[in-house]
């Protein structure tokens, strides 16, 4: 598999980039490629080049374009995650994992029983969509935005809405008649979960309930999961991509 690369302004065909220190020391020391070496040049936000490297030094490498390349690996469906916020280190988890699922967004959510820490992480969580983005080939990287409050996150994409929920509520197979037109909201609460009145708020603003079957899951595997489930169901997992290109 070709490798990718993010730069935040990329060539035309036939044109050449030079990379700074860091970026040649990812290039040669992590990815380990040499002169004659393709890769792929995302910009995160959708588009993408294929590269070769001409000259290989030890603090710069130039690369030649050599082509636009269509982006493959973005979903049809714009899914936004909204995570209660659960402690330690479980958000980068879920970050880099529902980014190599194809989410489009996902929005740290201070529910009651969140775990919400001094000092901001969403730089910190950002960077990890980057890494899961370029190791998966994507062509965009999920917008993170700054954590914010159960209200607010029900109002930030006025789209139809899953509450995932451990207690009372329908599989989500009874929900297969949802057809969402294009993008979809996936509420899931931090470590204990939603409250009664937090599921109720999401109800109220046009979420629909659903659980995720007899286990209770940790708020990592919900998250994975439940992003999984509803790519399966109205995004690109259920389909193979010449399926997708046969019946579109």
């Amino acid at each position: 598999m070709i490798p990718s690369l993010l730069l935040e302004a990329l060539p035309d065909p036939d044109e050449t980039v030079t990379l700074n220190r860091e970026q040649t020391h990812y290039v040669s020391r992590v990815l380990r490629l040499r002169n004659g070496d393709r890769l792929f040049l995302f910009d995160g936000r959708g588009e993408r080049r294929q590269a070769v490297i001409t000259d290989m030094a030890p603090r710069t490498a130039v690369l030649c374009c050599t082509l636009r390349v269509s982006a493959t690996a973005e979903s049809p469906l714009r899914i936004t995650l909204l995570q209660g916020v659960p402690k330690g280190e479980k958000m980068d988890l879920i970050v880099q994992k529902v980014t190599e699922l194809g989410a489009y967004a996902v929005v740290p959510v201070v529910t009651q029983r969140a775990q919400v820490q001094k000092g901001g992480r969403t730089a910190r969580w950002r960077r990890v969509a980057e890494a899961a983005a370029a190791q998966c080939g994507r062509s965009t990287v999920p917008t993170i935005s700054d954590p914010m409050t159960v209200e607010a996150a029900l109002k930030y994409r006025r789209v139809p809405g899953i509450v995932f929920w451990e207690e009372e509520a329908p599989p989500l197979s009874r929900l297969a008649n949802l057809r969402p037109s294009g993008e979809l909201c996936v509420l899931v609460g931090p470590e204990g979960g939603l409250t009664e009145t937090e599921v109720a708020q999401a109800e109220e603003s046009g979420f629909r309930r659903a659980g995720l079957g007899p286990r209770l899951l940790r708020t990592e595997t919900a998250a994975i999961v439940a992003v999984a489930l509803v790519q399966h169901l109205y995004g690109d997992l259920g389909n193979s991509t010449r399926e997708r290109e046969r019946t579109g």
